[in-house]
């Protein structure tokens, strides 16, 4: 006796805004199942689940529900996945990049081809096809050839340090990686060495998920600060690969450094028992024999190279993630079917046609009415937490700014005899990557918490939660993660983790949908657009000016003053738009309940006046659906219990 709810404005716009930004990878097919391929025994059990759950959901009445989960899992794994590289100087950082990506040649390479800006490798788009290469700045795209590359990129470049080339935010170039398709791969600067900022900034922005890759070489154990760095890693990822490069300089030796690597780390969480480490791998390689396999077409050095291993392992890692989509969708799943199963009983209750029933029936619906007369004090609730919200947000930018120019008041004033052309070009790209990462964080942290204001109001109401905000399965967090090697650990575990921990943006992606199209495209991208700040016309930060010492000084308090103003005009007016789209998705929930409420009266009157045998054939008929709906949710939670790592599952122990 179900009916399609008429309204789910909220779960339209998410999949509107869903089908609208696939432009940036691949494209996700509309099926009505869903679009992976598992990979072993367990997903394909689960998928399995997961379809007959969906087609449960459908036979019904909760078509749009069963779409809003295969919509939003199929927009998930069609989003590239980041694989950001980090190196310490001279270590071969670029020429793994160039390996990762099969071309010898398209990263800089050398001692006087250090970078100055993130170089980023992309499947190819519409946007960006292949063989382009786009320069990105705070007002828009430039598109260079690929000879002109160096000029932009490199610490000695020809616009390294000028007018233009201070503006430079980043370059993204369209290339197919075979040995990793569909993955983003980033060469940070090289200026930094082995730089939190930049690693952090390719973490926090990535669409979907991210690998952090450490580049270190065969000639002795970790430095201290590449431990440090490592440990610092833990506050923004889970998941790190370091990649012990130039092992044909060192055959018979470099398995030995990479124990005492290990074992270098595992000293260091003995001395600091506080210390937390994300989980590390460690794979010895040599770009060198890569790049001559790829060169000469020989697979014996591929093969001795290592990479093939390498490669490996960031696809384990990476199915892992995609596996926690797919146990998102099952919690989801879940959680309606569990809706429906209730819906069963009262159903049933209803078949019975005694006045008690229809008595409990009518105050019921009398709750929910009441709650459209409440309008008012509903609306005015979310806005105060909103504006709560919006001071606090407001507040934590400006004392992130603050500490960002204290950091760099602090950072020059040791720079009393001048700056070179590549301290420009590191600090211009560090303060840019630092602003990123500020302004990503937040946005993430806005996206979390108004989130959960919205679900809260419609938990204290006791209505359904829109599908769409469904928290996906608890991960835990274990401290410190086993210390591994390239073999031995279900590297699966480690991306279903990673994505557990709630990085990326891609586990806010529904409510940026909310925020996309309750603007009506206004934003064209949710809060992603209030807190950019590349396109800021700050000239990030203030284009040619950073050539000297004190116009750097002076220009660093007003592109704080000039952003928090930004920020502050659209956030109000994203804030308005979530208040607006959030009642009026609250007033359809009433209005839908009301109406299946409505509904199970009609039913109850006319089982009253029905015989006792067909009261009785109606309710069986009704328990008889609900037990195998009970059965079904049984299996599919079954499922997901076999698909989410926990424990030894996961190869966790501690140090």
């Amino acid at each position: 006796m179900s009916v399609e709810p008429r309204g789910c404005k909220l779960t339209s716009m998410i999949l509107a805004l869903l089908a609208s930004t696939a432009g940036r990878s691949r494209s996700a097919q509309r099926t009505g199942t869903i679009m992976m391929t598992a990979t072993d025994a367990v997903e394909t059990s689960a998928e399995t689940a997961l379809n007959q759950a969906l087609a449960a959901l459908r036979n019904r009445g909760s078509s749009l529900d069963a779409d809003a989960i295969v919509e939003y899992r199929n927009w998930f794994t069609s989003r590239s996945a980041t694989v950001a590289v980090v190196g310490e100087v001279s270590r071969g950082k670029s020429s793994v990049v160039n390996a990762l990506i099969a071309d010898p040649t398209f990263a800089p390479v050398g001692e006087d081809e250090t970078t100055t800006v993130s170089l980023s490798f992309c499947p190819p788009t519409e946007r960006l096809p292949a063989g382009s290469i786009h320069l990105e700045f705070p007002g828009g795209e430039q598109a260079i050839s690929r000879e002109e590359l160096s000029d932009w990129v490199t610490a000695n470049g020809t616009y390294t340090g000028t007018d233009v080339g201070a503006a430079l935010l980043g370059v993204s170039a369209g290339h197919h990686s075979p040995g990793l398709p569909g993955v983003i791969v980033v060469d940070t600067p090289g200026a930094g060495g082995l730089s939190e900022i930049h690693a952090r900034r390719a973490v926090v922005t990535a669409e979907r998920a991210a690998i952090l890759l450490a580049v270190t070489d065969a000639s002795g154990r970790l430095s201290a600060p590449a431990i440090h760095f490592l440990e610092s890693c833990t506050k923004f990822t889970r998941a790190v690969i370091v990649v012990v490069n130039k092992i044909d300089r060192n055959r018979s030796g470099w398995e030995k450094v990479l124990d005492d690597n290990r074992a270098a780390i595992a000293s260091h969480l003995a001395a600091n028992p506080e210390v937390r480490f994300p989980h590390v791998e460690f794979v010895g390689v040599s770009a060198l024999f890569a790049l001559k396999g790829i060169t000469t077409g020989d697979n014996r050095w591929t093969e001795q190279s290592r990479f093939p291993e390498l490669q490996s392992v960031i696809t384990n890692i990476l199915e892992g993630v995609d596996r926690y989509a797919l146990a998102t969708a099952l919690t989801q799943a879940i959680q309606v079917l569990n809706r429906m199963s209730e819906r069963l009983r009262q159903e049933e209750q209803a078949a019975s046609g005694t006045d008690d029933v229809i008595d409990d029936l009518n105050r019921h619906r009398s709750r929910v009415a009441e709650l459209s007369k409440k309008m008012n004090r509903y609306q005015h609730h979310i806005s105060q937490q909103l504006t709560h919200l919006q001071l606090e947000v407001e507040g934590e930018l400006s004392e992130r700014l603050r500490m960002l120019d204290d950091q760099w008041r602090a950072w020059l004033g040791k720079k009393i005899t001048g700056m070179s052309k590549a301290d420009f070009a590191n600090a211009q790209s560090s303060i840019v990557a630092e602003l990123d990462t500020i302004s990503s964080e937040i946005q993430q942290t806005l996206e979390e918490r108004v989130s959960s204001i919205i679900k809260s109001m419609f938990e204290s109401a006791d209505l359904d939660i829109p599908v769409a905000l469904i928290d996906g399965p608890e991960t835990e967090d274990p401290s410190p993660l086993n210390i591994r090697g390239a073999t031995g650990t279900d590297l699966r575990s480690i991306g279903f983790l990673l994505m557990g921990s709630n990085l990326g943006r891609a586990a806010s992606a529904p409510l940026s949908g909310f925020m996309d199209r309750a603007l009506g495209g206004g934003l064209g991208g949710g809060f992603s657009s209030v807190m950019s700040l590349a396109g800021i016309g700050v000239g990030l930060m203030f284009g040619g000016r950073i050539q000297k010492r004190q116009a750097l000084l002076d220009g660093l308090p007003r592109a704080s003053a000039e952003l928090k103003e930004h920020f502050r005009r659209n956030l109000t007016r994203s804030v308005s738009a979530v208040r607006d789209g959030a009642v009026l998705e609250f007033k359809d929930a009433i209005d839908e309940e009301v109406e299946r409420l409505n509904k199970l009266m009609a039913d109850a009157r006319a089982a009253k006046q029905q015989s006792d045998e067909e009261r009785r054939k109606a309710k069986a008929n009704l328990t008889n659906e609900r037990r195998v709906l009970d059965g079904l949710l049984k299996a599919t939670e079954r499922e997901l219990a076999r698909l989410t790592p926990t424990g030894n599952q996961m190869g966790i122990t501690r140090l």
